[in-house]
């Protein structure tokens, strides 16, 4: 059963209704899947354990698993950061908080992790993030906007800050961020988030495909911009004079269609697989396993136990890092360097999973047809 469209218009898919106005029409012919990854339902029990505390009540419900000394430890930590605004007697603290956002003309009613409302008009907001992905900042964050204009609609105030903790990330400094919006901000995002949601909502809005809206749009595989976005990629000129005939700004627009193109064949080079493993038959190919290859066995841990190295070595430890996790093997021997300690280190922090099994070619095939 499809969505309406007005429905589509939730907060975490703000960022993907500014960028691509004409995803929430595609979308919403697709049915919801609230299926959660462990990751996601891990994330979900951590909040109400979090939660939990800060009410007053055992942090874990007797109905889950034991937790691990890991979610104990990071559970505990937001708590800590939010403890000195629930000693506060004059705040109202509001958790798992339903937002009511009908005068916006949205359906949709956002949930904050955890608010306090003080008297002298200042709203605080924390929202609970309990992966190792890259959060953007609050004050560029479409969810954390949404948020704080939301809030400063439903109870009013002067200023509305909004802190996000994630005690997963892999760099310190990301652990907790915050910005205030003061009044004349909020006013702007009220006009601005209203904006997004009735171009999202209009008929004939347009479909933009990017790297960033397309990464967790569920009609991407569908998605018309995205099929037809190969069919404008010239190929009558080599590279190099096809962007030497161009304007500088058809080169960006050249560019994010490559990407985009690239992201679409690997979704639908996916879909082939699936549809192979689900029993499909392609000729010329079959099921085999995949290459057996070693990898870091726990980011969390390896990251740790090679920043301590890189510090005994006089080393930048943060270059051992990527965005999300450490660098991989040949480059992290770049850095600390190889030896029979630094192998028996790098051994020690890895393992070679099985192979999966994947699609492969068969050898010899000839397609008599082409």
């Amino acid at each position: 059963m499809s969505t309406s469209v007005e429905k589509m218009n939730y907060s975490s898919a703000l960022e993907r209704r500014f960028l691509c106005p004409g995803s929430a029409a595609i979308e919403a012919k697709y049915p919801y899947d609230d299926t959660q990854s462990p990751a996601a339902a891990e994330g979900t029990m951590l909040h109400e354990c979090t939660c939990n505390v800060l009410n007053g009540l055992p942090m874990q419900p007797e109905e889950l698993d034991p937790l691990t000394e890991d979610q104990i430890r990071d559970v505990q930590w937001c708590v800590d950061e939010m403890q000195e605004y629930a000693d506060d007697p004059e705040n109202t603290m509001i958790t798992e908080y339903k937002l009511d956002l009908t005068e916006q003309d949205r359906l949709n009613k956002p949930r904050l992790d955890v608010g306090f409302i003080n008297p002298s008009g200042k709203i605080t907001i924390f929202e609970l993030k309990f992966g190792f992905m890259y959060v953007k900042h609050p004050r560029w964050n479409w969810q954390c906007k949404d948020y704080a204009c939301g809030a400063w609609l439903t109870f009013g105030g002067s200023e509305v800050e909004v802190v996000v903790l994630q005690p997963r990330a892999l760099s310190e400094d990301q652990w907790r961020r915050g910005y205030t919006f003061c009044t004349e901000e909020l006013q702007a995002l009220d006009v601005e988030i209203r904006g997004v949601v009735e171009k999202a909502c209009s008929p004939d809005a347009p479909i933009v495909p990017g790297n960033d809206q397309c990464y967790y749009c569920r009609a991407k595989e569908e998605c018309p911009a995205r099929k037809s976005v190969i069919e404008t990629i010239p190929r009558h000129l080599t590279v190099k004079d096809s962007l030497e005939s161009m304007e500088p700004i058809d080169r960006y627009r050249l560019l994010e269609k490559v990407i985009s193109a690239q992201g679409w064949l690997k979704d639908y080079k996916k879909a082939i697989d699936g549809y192979m493993l689900d029993g499909g038959e392609v000729p010329g190919w079959t099921l085999g396993e995949s290459k057996k290859k070693s990898k870091w066995r726990d980011d969390f841990e390896t990251i740790a136990a090679l920043r301590e190295k890189a510090i005994e070595k006089g080393k930048d430890p943060d270059k051992l890092l990527q965005p999300q996790k450490p660098l991989g093997l040949t480059d992290t021997k770049k850095i600390l360097g190889g030896g029979v300690a630094m192998k028996s280190l790098y051994n020690s922090l890895r393992e070679t999973p099985a192979g999966e099994v994947m699609p492969v070619r068969v050898k010899g095939f000839i397609d008599a047809g082409n």
